[in-house]
């Protein structure tokens, strides 16, 4: 209707009002007479005016709900009633009244109308009504009898019982004990939380190399890493952390920070800063190499791939070593399994002199050799620092699950993962925006985001996880293997 009184000409304002049947005035209803030009003053009391009419116009209707048409042959069925707004004020005794009463010392006077209630057995009546109106405001409407085709019987309100039935006994709910979160240093350490918190229900990872770290010469990064993780999985669960230091927050990540810087710069970094915002791809990738080192038979995320070139001109193959790699780095597509099918997928390459005819031309092609224990699949968005166009696609991983295409023995083995975690990067660049997690944790879905931990719920999983800002995905091997 707006449209086409607008098409005519007219100037439209547009008002949905609403007034509830219990004679609330919703806010539209007051901005409504505001703009109209009435004043507070006059919008206040137009709104207590139009509630009670509201409250009365219900209450009459509930008075007839046993009528089954709207013409009337006798008389109202709210004919000798009281407003219900008027019962708890007190009547005004008049002087006639009073002056019977005192000659009568205390007879009851009879009204003037013989065939009319008296006014007491009317107030009663009124008030019991109302009682039931409030207290059965949605009780379901009766049932008509055979007796009566134009009314129905009111049936008497039952009395609750007295003692406690399962049925009004109070329910309740004890909500699950959320993680702690982590303290972000100098606003800028987030890439350390997020990157915490999506390894911490990742046990594999690094539980079994933090119970045996003592018995070895460990570096002091590795040691304050593991020190970190186990001191937040014992402060979840609610027990005394041994091995780390608490803040405010939750876990202490302070002396963890510069173990990492100190690392960055002994392996060429001079520029790496704890307290400016980082990659947190490349924290994991420090990590991981000062896992190896320490632990000769870490190899619980490190993916194996093999590389297959392929000359345009003489056909030759010629197949590489394996590479052992960190994490898996794919270009975003709609799914995450069509992002791997194009890393799998031959790709032309230049530049390459084939050994048979000398040509530069050839394709080249990746297949995965070794299942790791924790699989790890960075997104390629353009993330760096001389990036301005971020690439927004939203990869979907409705599933949770993924099959990773092994070759083992000569044969092609389908091995399924399971969706842990989600770290996401909300920015343009490396160097600035903010990263958060989503992490499950048992049963639940958790956002992390620094000290900010919510639950998520069940229906918004998948549209969370779905997200444009996902960076990093981070999966555990199944238990049936393979499929």
């Amino acid at each position: 209707m707006v449209p086409a009184i607008v098409k005519n000409g007219w100037h439209v304002d547009f008002f949905a009002v609403e007034v509830g049947a219990r004679g609330y005035c919703s806010t539209s209803l007051r901005s409504c007479l505001l703009s109209l030009g009435f004043s507070r003053k006059r919008a206040s009391g137009a709104l207590q005016k139009i509630g009670r009419i509201s409250l009365e116009r219900s209450f009459h209707i509930w008075l007839c709900r046993n009528t089954l048409e709207w013409t009337f042959e006798e008389k109202h069925p709210w004919h000798g009633f009281q407003n219900p707004l008027e019962i708890s004020k007190p009547i005004p005794p008049t002087k006639s009244s009073v002056s019977k009463d005192t000659k009568s010392l205390g007879t009851p006077q009879q009204s003037q109308n013989p065939t009319s209630e008296p006014l007491e057995s009317r107030q009663r009546k009124v008030v019991e009504l109302s009682n039931e109106w409030y207290s059965n405001f949605s009780a379901p409407p009766t049932k008509p009898s055979a007796s009566s085709s134009k009314s129905v019987p009111i049936n008497p309100v039952p009395k609750k019982p007295s003692y406690p039935s399962p049925s009004n006994q109070r329910v309740i709910v004890v909500k699950a004990k959320l993680p702690f979160g982590l303290k972000n240093h100098n606003k800028c350490t987030c890439y350390l939380n997020s990157l915490l918190q999506a390894l911490l229900d990742v046990s594999e990872f690094w539980k079994p190399f933090a119970s045996s770290r003592r018995q070895e010469i460990v570096p002091p990064l590795v040691r304050n890493f593991l020190d970190v993780l186990s001191s937040m999985k014992r402060h979840n669960e609610g027990k005394r952390v041994l091995n780390g230091k608490l803040d405010d927050v939750g876990v202490s990540t302070s002396q963890l920070l510069r173990k990492i810087q100190k690392a960055k710069i002994d392996a060429g970094d001079p520029l790496f800063r704890w307290n400016c915002q980082n990659d947190a791809a490349e924290i994991l990738s420090t990590l991981i190499e000062e896992l190896r080192k320490t632990f000769v038979q870490w190899n619980v995320s490190c993916i194996k791939t093999r590389a297959l070139t392929r000359c345009t001109e003489c056909s030759s193959e010629r197949l590489e070593e394996d590479v052992d790699n960190p994490y898996l780095i794919l270009s975003p597509k709609g799914k995450l399994v069509e992002s791997l099918h194009k890393y799998m997928l031959p790709e032309l390459i230049k530049g390459q002199i084939c050994e048979s005819c000398e040509s530069t031309k050839g394709f080249k092609s990746h297949a995965i050799t070794m299942a790791p224990k924790i699989l790890v699949i960075q997104i390629d968005r353009g993330l760096d620092y001389r990036s301005i166009n971020k690439n927004l696609t939203v990869v979907d991983v409705s599933s949770q699950t993924l099959d990773l295409p092994t070759r083992q023995n000569g044969s092609l083995v389908h091995v399924r993962y399971c969706l842990k975690s989600v770290v996401c990067h909300e920015g343009r660049t490396s160097a600035n925006g903010h990263y958060f997690t989503y992490s499950k944790r048992g049963q639940n879905w958790y956002m992390l985001s620094d000290a900010k931990v919510r639950q998520l719920a069940k229906n918004l999983v998948t549209d969370s996880i779905n997200t444009k800002y996902a960076y990093m995905y981070v999966f555990e091997k199944s238990v049936d293997q393979p499929v």
